[in-house]
């Protein structure tokens, strides 16, 4: 059973964002080219699509019987150049948590498929319409500073994340900071999302040499080392009890300040 922290959502964050940025993006694209890109982006969207399939169907008690009944739970997304967006309505999280899910996923796929990203989650003030191609907010500014701070492949919490009243799961994040950039701390928070645990329950290759695979330029290579390192951290025992341990609602309290 996932442990969270039961909070109100705030009305004004009523929908959560991740916001990635596909790194190397310029490099990527003139090696490989348009079409190909293209077609690595339709994958990550099947992702989308797989998990929006699984999220609408739910087993129910009706009249004493368990009937599989239609959930309207959609995970929408949009991507433009080098950016992809994926988001859910605040009201339609549940204890299972759509959005994370789909974050430790598309981690996982965008290394196999060789589109690394790295990304934020947040929650602030959002103007989207698909229909109209209109895309403002506050969460894509605050989501594109939050991940040019990165130095890595994964997804960090923003501030506003926290502060929004959303479910907070310790056993899908892990307290971590090594891999943001001196002088932007102040765009995230000490928390990331903890795909390679994903990655050791869904998949039988090794993260680590997956990863390697990536690693063809130099210019690059910090970004593969430090996710490499997370890699090693996110397997530590002791790492992944830390919510037993004082950090946990020291950290908690670092940031219950800031609402």
């Amino acid at each position: 059973m996932k442990t969270k922290e039961k909070r109100l959502i705030k009305r004004e964050h009523s929908k959560f964002v991740a916001f990635f940025d596909v790194l190397g993006f310029e490099s990527l694209y003139n090696s490989i080219g348009l079409l190909e890109i293209e077609k690595k982006y339709n994958e990550l969207i099947e992702v989308v699509n797989n998990l929006n399939k699984e999220a609408g169907m739910r087993f129910a008690n009706i009249g004493g019987r368990s009937a599989l009944i239609a959930m309207n739970i959609p995970i929408e997304y949009a991507y433009f150049s080098d950016t992809l967006l994926f988001w859910v309505d605040g009201s339609s999280l549940t204890n299972q948590d759509p959005l994370i899910d789909l974050i430790e996923e598309i981690l996982c796929k965008s290394i196999e498929i060789e589109l690394p990203l790295r990304g934020s989650l947040n929650a602030e003030e959002t103007l989207f319409d698909k229909e109209k191609n209109i895309y403002l907010g506050q969460s894509l500014i605050s989501g594109a500073r939050a991940e040019s701070a990165q130095n890595w492949i994964g997804v960090t919490l923003s501030n506003s994340f926290f502060t929004s009243g959303a479910p907070f799961y310790p056993d899908r994040v892990l307290p971590y900071n090594k891999h943001i950039k001196s002088g932007k701390e102040n765009f995230v928070i000490d928390f990331v999302i903890d795909f390679p645990k994903h990655w050791r329950k869904t998949r039988k290759t090794d993260l680590k040499e997956e990863i390697k695979k990536l690693d063809k330029q130099p210019e690059f290579s910090h970004y593969y080392s430090n996710t490499i390192e997370f890699c090693e951290f996110s397997k530590n025992m002791e790492n992944q009890n830390w919510m037993n341990m004082p950090i946990y609602e020291k950290l908690l309290d670092k940031y219950r300040k800031n609402e």
